[in-house]
C-alpha cells in the first residue's frame, strides 16, 4: 500500500512539474514574441514625417520580419520624447528642441525626462514653419494676425510651443488671439472654410497638408524676413530655431520664396532594441533611398545627412545605438 501511495505521490509530482515547465515555456514564448514587436512612434497625419515613416515600417516589415514586426503609431512633437523615455516605444522621430527641453524639464515640460536609454541614430529633415492664410484674408504680416483665429495644432504638438515664438517677436501674447487647438487635417479644413483665420504646422516642404489646402483655394504663406528685428530676437531667445527657405513654386498659387524657420528632428532608439535589429534597420535604409523617394523628396535630405553628419550624436546630447556605429564603421563615416 506504501508503494502505490508513494507511486501515485510520485506520479502527482511528475504531472505537476509538468505543467509548470509547459507554463515557463509559455511565458518564455510571450515574451520573445512582445520583444520580436517594434513601436515606431512619428507625428500626426498631415505632415511628411507621417507618410515618410509609414513608408519605413512597410519596407522594415518587408525586408526585416525574420526580426520581427514594426508597428508605426502616431504622436507629437512634444510628447513622442516622454513616450520613448517611459519605454512604451522603441524608436521614434523626435523634434531635436523639444527632446532638449524635455531632458532639462523645461517649459511647457514640468519634470526632467529620463533619457539615459536614448540612443541616436541619424538627422532627420528640418521641419518648416509653415504659416498659412488664405490669400483674399488681407493677413499679409505676423503682425496682422493680432485679434485672429489661429489654430496650432493639437494639445502636445510641437506647434503648440513654437508657434508662440513668432507671435512673441511682434509683440502678440495668448491674450491676443484666439487660439484653436485642432490637428493638421482638421485646421485644413476649418481654414478652407473659413472658420479659422490662420493654421501653423511645423513640417518638411512640400509638406502634403499644405498641398491639399492649395488645391481648393488660394493661399498666402507669411514670410519672417531673416534679416527683421523680429527674426533676429526670437534667434537670439530661442537659439534652436535654424533660418531656412520655401522655394517659390513648391505650393499652388505660392510664386515667392518664403522666409522662414524651422529646427532639425532626431531619430532615436532605445538601447534595449537588439543591435542586429538596428544595424539591419540601418542598412535597409541605406540600400532603398530611390525606393523611399518615391514616397516623400524629403528623404533626400536624408540621404545626403545619412553619410555627412556622423557628429550628430553631439547634437542630440545621446551617444549613437550600437547597431549604428557598427554600420557606419563598415562604410567608413566613423573610424
Amino acid at each position: 500500500m506504501n508503494r502505490a501511495f508513494n507511486f501515485q505521490r510520485i506520479t502527482r509530482s511528475i504531472c505537476i512539474l509538468l505543467m509548470i515547465t509547459v507554463l515557463i515555456q509559455g511565458l518564455s514564448v510571450s515574451r520573445t514574441e512582445a520583444q520580436d514587436r517594434y513601436t515606431f512612434l512619428t507625428a500626426y497625419p498631415g505632415g511628411a514625417w507621417y507618410p515618410m515613416c509609414a513608408a519605413l515600417g512597410e519596407l522594415y516589415n518587408e525586408k526585416l520580419s525574420q526580426y520581427g514586426t514594426w508597428t508605426v503609431e502616431s504622436g507629437a512633437g512634444s510628447v513622442n520624447n516622454r513616450t520613448l523615455a517611459q519605454g512604451k516605444a522603441d524608436v521614434a522621430w523626435v523634434s531635436s528642441d523639444l527632446m532638449w527641453m524635455s531632458r532639462e524639464g523645461l517649459p511647457p515640460y514640468k519634470v526632467k525626462d529620463d533619457q539615459s536609454k536614448f540612443r541616436t541614430i541619424m538627422s532627420l529633415s528640418l521641419s518648416q514653419g509653415h504659416w498659412v492664410v488664405l490669400k483674399d484674408s488681407g493677413i499679409k504680416s505676423f503682425a496682422d494676425l493680432k485679434g485672429k483665429r489661429i489654430a496650432i495644432g493639437k494639445r502636445g504638438a510641437s506647434s503648440n510651443v513654437r508657434g508662440y515664438f513668432f507671435l512673441e517677436a511682434y509683440g502678440i501674447g495668448k491674450e491676443d488671439f484666439k487660439v484653436e487647438y485642432i490637428g493638421a487635417n482638421d485646421a485644413a479644413k476649418a481654414l478652407t472654410d473659413r472658420r479659422i483665420d490662420a493654421l501653423i504646422e511645423f513640417i518638411a516642404a512640400p509638406a502634403p497638408l499644405v498641398i491639399e489646402i492649395a488645391s481648393k483655394t488660394d493661399i498666402r504663406l507669411l514670410s519672417l524676413p531673416h534679416d527683421s528685428m523680429e527674426a533676429k530676437a526670437m534667434v537670439e531667445k530661442h537659439p534652436f530655431m535654424v533660418p531656412a527657405k520655401i522655394p517659390a513654386g513648391t505650393y499652388k498659387g505660392v510664386d515667392y520664396e518664403v522666409d522662414c524657420y524651422g529646427v532639425p528632428g532626431s531619430w532615436m532608439a532605445l538601447s534595449t532594441v537588439p543591435e542586429e535589429v538596428i544595424y539591419q534597420m540601418v542598412k535597409v535604409t541605406d540600400e532603398n533611398w530611390d525606393r523611399l523617394l518615391n514616397v516623400h523628396k524629403s528623404f533626400n535630405q536624408l540621404k545626403t545627412k545619412f553619410r555627412n553628419e556622423p557628429w550628430f550624436d553631439k547634437a542630440t546630447g545621446r551617444p549613437y545605438h550600437k547597431g549604428v556605429l557598427r554600420y557606419y564603421k563598415e562604410k567608413g563615416v566613423l573610424k
